[in-house]
Order: structure tokens, then sequence, then C-alpha cells
């Protein structure tokens, strides 16, 4: 077979769009077909990758969102158009000035009378006033008249109201007194015009005081800022007071979360303990308790204020009235009766207590104090040492019992760690009479 025979029995077999451009260059030589033939195929594929990295974009969205600008502007022209023709439009009596009794009143000062053309409150009526056809004074004079004088008026006081404004509010100190809660010493803060007492939940948690669920009313401030109470305590605050007496009172504090003190001493804790507050020395005075003891002798109503507690006679000062070998036949075997006279300065007037103490003997009378029956016992902190209590006593009479025995554990004997018994006899205290509640 010749070249051009096959040539064009190759054209028959390949694909017509790579065969149709070899017809058109007239080939006779096979190599040269199979040359151009390899090129247009490479072409015919670079031209397929080129149409599919091609986007093609549709405008028709674009031109429908410059249609809905072009339609916006449009009416906002038209809009400013309009209110400006109507702006330069002069109109006649736009404002009625007339009220129904026919007296005008002027727009610009608010007075009737005038209207605000002819107003005196304008720039040009100012500088020139109208005048009558009899040249007479201007109705209107600035001379004398303080409310349209030109001249500035010196306010004298303007000076120092001005330093009272650039002077900063003088913020008192705050009254801070030293406390006792579980043997720590802490600074509360004093607060007369709080109802009740406030503590920080971080110290109450650093001092593991028992938490106790709250379901009362919210707690609000003097401005209204409610104070969110997570917990209650029933907590024993300590104190010294002006006779440098350790003394405790119970109270109940709010637990408040993130409070700035660690303890707000409020009015409620302030009044049972006899707290006295003196703001020129910023310090807080705790009273000492007074007891008003009435005893019924038959004979007069005299009261005994004693401006303390009851203290036991000094052993110095007892004097003996009788005793076992003297003239004591009348009385029991087991009683023997002494009377102390003791001076008290602390008393107003100089008044003398009297006070009997009858010793009795364990083997002849039995006190009234004690009894023979066996209880249930608890072991109770007091002082340097401990004893044992009613294990029935309520929460409240064990506290007042703990709270009276250490006021005076300093006059009990210890041993071993236990208040320590008499031996012989036991001392009972008769005021001749119940004292008065």
């Amino acid at each position: 077979m010749t070249q051009s025979e096959i040539v064009e029995h190759i054209l028959d077999g390949i694909k017509p769009e790579i065969a149709t451009p070899l017809m058109a260059m007239d080939l006779r030589r096979v190599d040269a077909m199979i040359e151009n033939a390899k090129r247009i195929e490479r072409g015919i594929l670079y031209s397929q990758n080129y149409q599919r990295n091609v986007r093609f974009t549709d405008e028709s969205n674009a031109v429908r969102q410059l249609d809905v600008i072009v339609d916006k502007l449009s009416k906002l022209i038209s809009n400013n158009r309009d209110q400006n023709s109507s702006r330069n439009t002069r109109t006649f009596d736009t404002n009625n000035t007339r009220r129904i009794d026919g007296k005008p009143k002027c727009f610009a000062c608010g007075r009737m009378g005038h209207v605000a053309k002819y107003c005196q409150n304008n720039s040009a009526n100012r500088q020139m006033q109208a005048q009558s056809n009899r040249n007479d004074v201007p109705r209107n004079s600035s001379e004398g008249n303080f409310t349209t004088n030109s001249v500035t008026r010196v306010n004298g006081e303007s000076e120092s109201q001005k330093n009272k404004r650039d002077n900063k509010m003088n913020i008192c100190d705050y009254i801070m007194t030293p406390v006792f809660i579980k043997g720590k010493r802490v600074n509360g803060l004093v607060d007369t015009g709080s109802a009740v007492t406030i503590m920080s939940k971080e110290f109450a948690v650093l001092n593991n005081i028992e938490l106790l669920p709250y379901s009362g009313q919210e707690l609000r401030a003097c401005n209204e800022t409610v104070l969110e109470i997570c917990a209650e305590v029933k907590v024993k605050i300590m104190f010294t007071d002006n006779e440098n007496m350790l003394n405790s009172r119970l109270v109940s504090a709010f637990v408040v979360d993130n409070f700035q003190f660690p303890l707000l001493i409020g009015n409620d804790f302030m009044r049972i303990a006899n707290a006295v507050v003196d703001c020129s020395k910023r310090k807080v005075i705790f009273e000492s308790s007074k007891f008003k003891i009435c005893p019924s002798n038959g004979t007069n109503d005299t009261e005994v204020i004693l401006d303390n507690e009851v203290n036991l006679p000094i052993r110095d000062n007892a004097v003996t009235v009788c005793d076992k070998t003297s003239n004591c036949a009348s009385k029991p075997s087991s009683k023997m009766e002494m009377t102390t006279k003791i001076k008290s300065n602390n008393t107003r007037k100089e008044r003398k207590k009297n006070a009997s103490v009858f010793n009795t003997q364990k083997s002849g009378y039995q006190s009234n104090l004690t009894t023979t029956k066996e209880s249930a016992t608890e072991t109770i902190n007091i002082g340097t040492g401990s004893v044992k209590v009613n294990a029935n006593l309520s929460a409240k009479q064990k506290l007042e019992l703990q709270e009276v025995l250490t006021k005076f554990s300093d006059r009990f004997a210890f041993d071993n760690a236990y208040i320590g018994q008499c031996k012989d006899m036991e001392h009972k205290i008769d005021f001749e009479g119940l004292p008065m509640k």
C-alpha cells in the first residue's frame, strides 16, 4: 500500500474531532500525519481542562440588586426634593398666635401680649428698642433691672461654693473592735445601723464554724442592695469589758459570700453586750452587766445594787458570830452560821452588802444544790480544767452554765484538771430572799 492509502485508512479509524483538521492539512506521509494527530489530541485535552476550571457566573442576580439600589436612591431623591419645595414655599398664618380670648402669645419667650416678631428677647430688639411718638423713655429699660442688666453681677458665694464642690467628701474611718471567736482574735466592723450581725463565708469556713441553712427573708442594705445569705451560724463572741473581764454572748449571725469584712457587728449583739460607741475616740466600750437584788427582810424594802457579779467574801474579812464552842446550843449540830460585812467601792453612796453564809456539814445536812441520784453526765471545759454536768440539759442551759462557771473559774480549786470538792462541808450563800428577776 502506498503512503496516501495508509493515511486514508488511518483517517477512517480515528476520532472525527481529530480527523477533521488532519483532512484540512492534506497530508501525504504517515509520520507527518501521526505527529499532527498527537498535537491535535493534546490541544483538545487542554481545551477541555480549561473549560472545567473556568466558572461561568450568572449576572442576573447582580443586575436585580443594582436595580433595587437604583429604585431606593430614586425614592430618596424625590422625597428630599418634596421636602425642600415645601420648606421654601411661604405660607401665611401657619402658627395661630391667637388664643380663644384673642390675646397673642409669644412663641419665643412664652409670654402673653405680644408675638415673637416684637419680642424683646430678640437681639435686634435689644439693640434698638422702639419708642413711642412722644419720645418717652422706653418701657423696658435695662437700668435698674437686674434681670436684663448687661453688667455682670459678682456672686460673692460662688468661690466658696466652688471650693465645696471641688473638695472630695471626707469619709469617716471605720470603727473596729477586737473580739474573740473560738479563741481567735478578729477585728469586727461596728455598724450601729445594721439590725443583724454578718459574717463572711470565708471566715466561717476557715474557723470550722457549723453552717446552718437559712430560710428567712432577704436582707437589704440601706441603699436597697440585696445581700445573698448563704447560711446562718450560732456563734459565741467573746469580748473584754471595761473592767478587763472576759465575757461572751451567743448571737445568730448571717453568712454572706464575698463579704468585705470577716465580721460585721450589728445592733443585735451590741444591745445584749451593753456596748457603747465612742465616736470621738473611734472605739467601743463594753460595760459590765448590772445585777439588781431586792432582799425581803421584813423590816424595809431597801434595794441592794451590785455593780458586778456577786463575789465570795474574803476569809480574813469574815466575822464569826458563833461557833461550836460557845452559845450554839440552840442551833443544830450540823449547822454553823457566820455573817460578813464587806465594803464595796463600786456601789453608789458606799453602801454595805450584808450576806449570811451557812456552812453545812455533809454528815448532818444535805445541801439543796446536790442530789444523791446518779445521772448521766457530760464533761465541759471550764477555764484550765473541766467539770461534769448533767447530760440532759439543753444546749442553751449548758452554754449558760459554762459561761457562769468560766466567769468564776479563778475561784475554784482543780485536782487533776477536774474541779475539786470540799471534803468536810459545802457552802450555801443566802441573801435573805430570792433575787428579783
